[in-house]
């Protein structure tokens, strides 16, 4: 047999070889995979029944170190301002409240100089008078 002769034989043997050598490791791969299946079978039974149960807490942990100071806030909307007894032609503005009537109002416009009590949505009925006390006898 020539030099020639073995190539043209190894060259046909070479495919042929590695397909049998691909088949033969598909049928371990797969008698591996179904004892590899059987083994954890019981292992994922008991997996999902510790996953099903209702966790139990645990006791609580120690304070963390405290972080970085957070940027500063924007100011806050200014509160309540109470400016005494309604003045007739005097401008309130928003947050302001005045008595009026013996009723506590607060404004709601930007400015205004309508009277608590006119009806104008400019006002709104914060605390209303109550009726006169009687002197106990």
């Amino acid at each position: 047999m020539t030099e020639q002769d073995v190539r043209i034989l190894v060259s046909a043997l070479v495919p042929a070889v590695q397909e049998a050598v691909v088949r033969m490791l598909a049928n371990e791969r797969t008698a591996g995979a179904l004892e590899i299946a059987k083994a954890i079978g019981p292992i994922a039974e008991r997996m999902a029944a510790l996953e099903a149960r209702t966790p139990a807490a645990g006791p609580p942990g120690a304070d963390g170190a405290p972080g970085p100071a957070g940027p500063a806030g924007a100011d806050g909307k200014p509160g309540l301002v109470y400016c005494g007894v309604h003045v007739d032609g005097r401008t309130y503005g928003r947050g302001e409240c005045v008595t009026s009537a013996g009723s506590l109002w607060h404004c709601n416009a930007e400015s205004t100089t309508t009277k608590p009590g006119n009806g104008s949505r400019d006002w709104t009925l914060t605390v209303k008078c109550g009726r006169d006390g009687k002197d106990r006898a």
